[in-house]
């Protein structure tokens, strides 16, 4: 079994001194490349591209959100985002994204695609946070950029590149014998960049499976490092990540109790940005990852591994004139899937080309194509198209392909090798206006959307009442849904609010998806106080569903943080979860948290 828990360490160190050593020649010259590629390692604001049909909605996390789990994050400050824990903050999470599961949304880490140890679903990569430096969620016609299987979306974690020093160090303690030490060193020397962070975390976690009357609990290990070489046309970076997770369990079938499961991840990522002149960049992109899950049972020494090898090769080009941009590349991606009981493999083939062009100073047109070739499911076209009236309206098209994955293919005693991939389209229209006064900045946003998903795929169980579980597809689900948002935002006071409404048809009951709201909403308002001083309160609205064993209440979680600038480089942390204490539960079989708190020290060098 290949291990790689600790083989990062050496690495960072061995880059720290390289930087070290090597900035002494440069350090009177800081030529900074500015690269704008919508997949680029470059600056914080390097996917954010104003094509028309396209919404995005930046996060950038805070000291008061340096303890939250990322989907947390995102379902704050997106609508139609929903998170239902299923476990502590390391433990899975199930998310849904307009009417459906995350897994038709694309989870990118600096617009590379991070595998899960089972090809399964995509999941958000498990990094320190302090090393993120944006948080994107991108909607709309573009998709033919990232990827044909982003119906719902593409969220981009942007990490920091050293392109602007910061140096911090955390630690937080709390309920459930809850520890975490988490931090980042970002700097540059001249022409040398250089992030490296880390994160330590664990728990005794608490009672989450309502069949049982133990604790799960977890410790983890993540890092993430970044080197690069940047001149006036050219940035060549390096980046490694890596993860380690031991976690407790919940084992159902065959036999009932507490298990134990292990897993390691390993990424490396190189990336060459060339500005070829002052209209055209290229980006080549080369990344190897590989994940080991090794899953134990109940009362028994008997151990299930799984493994996940994924390489990556993209070629990128980006034009920009003065009216037009035009972007198209290709991408060649090989996965292999293991196991104790069989071996997969699989592989990506990919080109696409979108543009965008100004029709008038108030009118913007765009496209896309896309064609995946996958050696197990033969072609797959895609496309996508987009109008922008000023920056009031963007209205957008894109369809979708997703191939069966690999844990629902081939997932031990349960997976279906008959399984059909799952096609979708979406229809939508985002409204945008800003309001301007002396004091405040206050957007205000609404998007309606429309689509269909044919050939879904659901696990359910083989048979009525049975303990074993296979995926089907269950046909064709309608989608339908509006999101509104609002902000105000002075210099001392942020407040927002955030609602939506979907509808996800599954066609062949008439019935809403199960575990999926009608009804969602959050808000929060912080103030900068003087002093240093900032408490933040949120409050998050889950709304009924129905699901895998009856119906589910509404649920109101509201939750409290407070950080205190004590001195220049030294700042406190106080945050509360579920501060009403409300036992709800959020996703069948699982029990919320109640009332838990954690306190956080942080230095600022």
């Amino acid at each position: 079994m290949f291990t790689h828990r600790y083989t990062p360490i050496a690495l960072t160190l061995f880059s720290l001194f390289s930087v070290q050593a090597l900035a002494e020649e440069s350090l009177q010259t800081d030529d900074r490349m500015n690269v704008l590629i919508s997949k680029g390692y470059s600056t914080p604001a390097a996917t954010t591209q104003n094509y028309s049909g396209d919404t995005v909605i930046n996060i950038v996390p805070t000291s008061n959100d340096i303890n939250k789990p990322l989907d947390q994050l995102i379902a704050e400050n997106s609508p139609g985002f929903v998170h239902t824990n299923s476990g502590t903050s390391k433990h899975n999470s199930n998310n849904y994204h307009r009417g459906l599961s995350d897994k038709y949304t694309l989870y990118l880490l600096n617009g590379v695609a991070f595998p899960t140890s089972t090809l399964g679903s995509q999941n958000l990569p498990d990094i320190p946070i302090e090393s993120i430096a944006l948080i994107e969620v991108i909607r709309g016609a573009q998709a033919s950029l990232y990827g044909s299987n982003s119906l719902t979306g593409v969220v981009n974690i942007i990490t920091k590149t050293g392109d602007e020093r910061d140096a911090q160090i955390n630690i937080s303690g709390g309920s459930h014998n809850t520890g975490r030490l988490g931090g980042v060193y970002a700097d540059n020397f001249g022409k040398f960049h250089f992030m490296t962070s880390l994160e330590v975390d664990k728990s005794d976690g608490y009672e989450f499976i309502e069949a049982s009357d133990e604790d799960f609990g977890y410790q983890t290990y993540s890092m993430n490092t970044y080197l690069a070489y940047v001149n006036e046309h050219n940035r060549f970076s390096l980046a490694l990540i890596n993860g380690t997770s031991d976690l407790e369990i919940y084992e159902s079938y065959p036999s009932a109790g507490k298990a134990e499961t292990s897993q390691d991840s390993l990424q490396l990522t190189g990336k060459y940005i060339q500005r070829i002149n002052r209209n055209i960049s290229s980006e080549l992109t080369l990344s190897g990852a590989k994940i080991d899950l090794n899953a134990g049972h109940h009362n028994s020494t008997d151990v299930d591994n799984y493994a996940t090898d994924e390489g990556l090769a993209q070629l990128h080009f980006n034009s920009q004139w003065e009216q037009v941009a035009l972007n198209f590349g290709g991408e060649f991606i090989h996965s292999k899937y293991n196991s104790n009981e069989n071996s997969e493999s699989r592989d990506q083939t990919a080109v696409y080309l979108a543009f965008s062009a100004d029709a008038t100073d108030y009118l913007n047109f765009s496209g896309g194509l896309r064609n995946d070739h996958y050696s197990d499911f033969g072609d797959a076209l895609t496309y996508s198209a987009g109008v922008a009236l000023f920056d009031f309206a963007n209205l957008s098209y894109k369809t979708s392909f997703t191939a069966p994955s690999y844990n629902d293919l081939y997932w031990p005693n349960s997976g279906n090798p008959e399984l059909e991939p799952e096609e979708g389209e979406m229809l939508e229209l985002a409204l945008t206006h800003n309001v301007n006064t002396e004091s405040a900045h206050i957007p205000l946003k609404l998007n309606l959307y429309t689509g269909s998903l044919d050939n879904k795929i659901e696990w359910a169980p083989i048979s009525e009442g049975s303990w074993n579980w296979s995926p089907f597809n269950i046909g064709k689900v309608d989608i339908k849904g509006i999101e509104a948002y609002a902000q105000y935002n002075a210099q001392q006071f942020i407040f927002d609010i955030a609602g939506s409404y979907t509808e996800s048809i599954d066609k062949s009951t008439n019935e809403q998806l199960k575990n999926v709201p009608e009804w969602s909403g959050s808000s929060s308002i912080q103030y900068n106080a003087p002093l240093g001083i900032t408490p933040k309160l949120s409050y998050s609205y889950i709304g009924k569903r129905t699901g895998s064993y009856g119906d589910l209440d509404e649920a109101h979680l509201l939750d409290f943080a407070i950080s205190y600038q004590v001195i220049k480089h030294i700042n406190l942390g106080f945050s509360i979860n579920n501060l009403t204490d409300n036992d709800q539960t959020l996703y069948s079989g699982y029990n919320a948290d109640g009332r838990t708190f954690q306190f956080t020290i942080g230095a600022n060098l």
